[in-house]
């Protein structure tokens, strides 16, 4: 049975899925940041409760993954494969690489749009 691009990273930089899961995500918070840098803390928080943000995050991870494990840095230190592989997914080099499709960002901006609806109404019912 052939590995999955996630196991064929895990093994290389010897993580467990765990270790890979939460660089996963540390990245994508990181990415936001850097993306979005200007706008309110919370416009990313309403971003990272995305599932469609996070879905097209992860699909760009796997083609980077994949290119990865296409070089077959498997004869390298794990330190030298482990830069290569941070410096791959560094998030702000993919701030200025990468951009979000409308519906991403629309969906996120939909949400928080409709909170705000939510709170002012709300409001105004207590006047």
């Amino acid at each position: 049975m052939q590995k999955t691009t996630q196991q064929q990273v895990c093994e290389i930089l010897q993580w467990d899925e765990l270790q890979y899961g939460e660089f996963i995500y540390q990245s994508g918070l990181q990415y936001l940041r850097e993306y979005i840098k200007d706008e309110s803390e919370a416009i990313i928080d309403h971003i990272i409760r995305s599932r469609i943000f996070w879905n097209w995050w992860k699909m760009n991870w796997q083609y980077r993954d994949q290119a990865f494990v296409k070089s077959s840095p498997v004869k390298l230190q794990m330190k030298t494969c482990r830069a290569i592989y941070f410096e791959l997914h560094d998030a702000r080099t993919l701030a200025e690489e990468i951009y979000p499709n409308g519906a991403v960002l629309g969906e996120s901006y939909n949400n928080m749009i409709a909170e705000l609806n939510d709170h002012v109404n709300k409001s105004l019912c207590r006047v």
